[in-house]
């Protein structure tokens, strides 16, 4: 008998041909097995991707508006809402609360809150950060002045 060959030699001595009818069936049975479960971890990783993606342009309109907030400086900041519209067309909606942070002096906590404003039940993501008036110190480390 040579390597590889689809002819075995079965009790009587003689030649039988392919797979007997039992394995074609425990092969079949054991493809109807995995594959609805093969089908079910991809429809869970294609959710988890589409999460992901949520929460990616989330943050990322999230810390645009942290930027914003940062460049308006200490004085030009209150609390509001608007909305960040990607190059795609989603629109993510952004809420930012100003508050005082204590017990820190000429600073203020800013929360801001984005999330896809059509998506029912979107993944949101807040973000937190403090923001303090900029005092000038008087003199000291200048050329030529005191300290």
């Amino acid at each position: 008998m040579w390597a590889g060959s689809s002819q075995r030699v079965c009790h009587a001595g003689a030649l039988e041909k392919g797979m007997s009818l039992l394995e074609v069936l425990v092969s079949i049975v054991l493809i109807l097995l995995t594959v609805p479960f093969m089908v079910a971890l991809e429809i869970g990783a294609l959710k988890l991707n589409g999460d992901a993606g949520e929460i990616d342009r989330a943050m990322w309109a999230a810390l645009a508006k942290v930027e914003d907030l940062r460049a308006a400086g200490y004085g030009g900041v209150s609390s509001g809402e608007d909305e960040y519209t990607f190059t795609d067309g989603r629109i993510v909606t952004r809420q930012w609360t100003v508050g005082n942070a204590h017990p820190v002096p000429s600073a203020k906590t800013i929360t801001v809150v984005a999330f896809e404003r059509d998506n029912v039940g979107a993944e949101q993501v807040s973000l937190d950060f403090v923001l303090a008036h900029r005092m000038a110190l008087s003199g000291a480390g200048t050329p030529g002045g005191s300290g």
